[in-house]
């Protein structure tokens, strides 16, 4: 990779607003949009880290019995996976011929500088996530007679939904959602409208108060 994913290699002088994330000071997510478009590029943000691990044991024991053939087995496995969210920390960058110092043509506003737009995530936090998994089996093979033979049998599965280590996902509640704080919605654009009041976590559930960050 070298270091094409700097800012510094491009001499992009503009700093970030939060400084943390695996990749810091890699160079912003950038579109070019309206007029003559030209090919967008993706800075390091979008980097995934996700170092997982199975853990596994399994066992089977076969007994025999006269006209009786016994078979059981167990399986258990542990999943754990830690997995960044690979937010926009390295900033997202915009140029687009709407701007009101736009030149009407994108790569020339990029040479220029006069962006569209420009947001940045405070960093790139990760998830521990984790699961378990579980199962169990027992048949009887019992030979009635020469041409007749029963088969019995039962299994069991048991597989544990996921969650985070650390409790720093976000789930919507209904229960807790509150219609006099909603937001509005602008229709033309599909963004809130701040002047309208309300709040944007309403119905929001955090488990935890501790969100890991990449470092």
């Amino acid at each position: 990779m070298g270091e094409f994913w700097k800012r510094a290699t491009y001499g992009f002088a503009y700093p970030q607003l939060f400084s943390g994330g695996r990749f810091d000071n890699g160079i912003p997510n950038t579109s070019f949009t309206g007029g003559a478009a030209y090919s967008s590029f993706s800075g390091p943000s979008g980097s995934l880290l996700s170092p997982t691990a199975d853990i596994a044991g399994s066992d089977n024991l076969t007994v025999i019995r006269g006209k009786h053939s016994f078979k059981t087995g167990v399986l258990a496995v542990r999943n754990r996976k830690d997995q960044n969210g690979r937010s926009g920390y390295t900033g997202v960058l915009s140029f687009n011929t709407n701007a009101s110092k736009s030149t009407g043509n994108t790569f020339a506003d990029a040479l220029l500088g006069n962006f569209r737009s420009y947001n940045e995530a405070d960093n790139d936090p990760i998830g521990f996530f984790r699961f378990s998994q579980y199962e169990a089996y027992a048949t009887d093979n019992w030979k009635a007679a020469r041409n007749l033979s029963f088969e019995f049998g039962a299994r069991l599965y048991h597989f544990q939904p996921t969650f985070t280590q650390a409790n720093n996902i976000a789930n919507f509640d209904p229960s807790r959602y509150d219609p006099s704080q909603a937001v509005t919605i602008i229709g033309s654009s599909g963004l809130i409208d701040p002047t309208k009041g309300g709040n944007r976590f309403n119905g929001l559930v955090r488990a935890g108060s501790v969100f890991p960050r990449m470092k």
